[in-house]
């Protein structure tokens, strides 16, 4: 979410900004040429809870190109000022957030699965020892994780993904970061959601956090459901 963490003095005046966006090549649908905008949206959370535009002005350079569009301006002005900031949202949300960081991540895996036998038995063999310190015939495990990195994630150490492991607790850290991102997070950005099956002694855990959310939901004008543990798939699946 390009949101800027700058705030007004009482923390209701937002920046989105989409320079992610700037000088993407467009695509072509039925040999038609589409348009990206890479919009700056000044925002405002006024009393009622509400989340509304200020300003919009479509590309990153100011200038006589890029006026800043107003809600003062002819209301079709404002309106097609506002979709494309509502297009360049998708875009970000789809491409990153969705397929990026849940559905490539998950494709990155399918490959490995074959051999999660043998890592596990390499595992039991090497790494879950009183140092718990990797050493040389860790291999294939320090090539998934390096392919990840630099294939998944283009080598960016922005991204946090790591291009190597060297303890049993980053292991951990790593292995919990992919569960965690094609199942949960996965469901909080496509909000397609079904029940899951865990052991019994998870599944009531879950059941108290379920009972939780719902339980503030009551008090909510909007139900929050994306993380609620009984609405998570195991994995990608949409």
């Amino acid at each position: 979410m390009p949101w800027s963490s700058e705030r007004g003095q009482k923390g209701n005046i937002f920046i989105a900004d989409y320079q992610i966006l700037d000088g993407i090549p467009p695509g072509r649908i039925n040999d038609q040429p589409q348009f990206i905008a890479a919009p700056l949206c000044l925002l405002h959370l006024n009393s009622q809870g509400l989340l509304l535009p200020l300003a919009i002005q479509l590309s990153q350079t100011p200038g006589p190109e890029a006026p800043i569009f107003l809600p003062s301006d002819s209301r079709w002005d404002w309106i097609l000022a506002k979709t494309w900031v509502r297009n360049a949202d998708f875009l970000v949300h789809q491409a990153i957030a969705h397929l990026l960081r849940t559905h490539l991540l998950a494709e990155l895996l399918v490959p490995h699965i074959r051999y999660t036998f043998q890592i596990n038995a390499m595992a039991r063999q090497l790494l879950i020892g009183e140092n718990g310190v990797f050493n040389q015939e860790d291999f294939e495990i320090q090539a998934w994780v390096e392919e990840i990195f630099t294939k998944g994630f283009l080598g960016q150490t922005s991204s946090g993904i790591p291009s190597s492991l060297k303890t049993v607790a980053e292991l951990k850290k790593f292995l919990t970061m992919v569960i965690f991102t094609v199942s949960a997070q996965h469901s909080a950005v496509n909000n397609g959601q079904k029940p899951q099956d865990f052991i019994e002694a998870f599944q009531d855990q879950l059941h108290k956090i379920s009972k939780e959310i719902a339980k503030r939901n009551l008090s909510s004008d909007i139900d929050y459901e994306y993380l609620d543990p009984s609405k998570i798939e195991n994995s990608v699946s949409i």
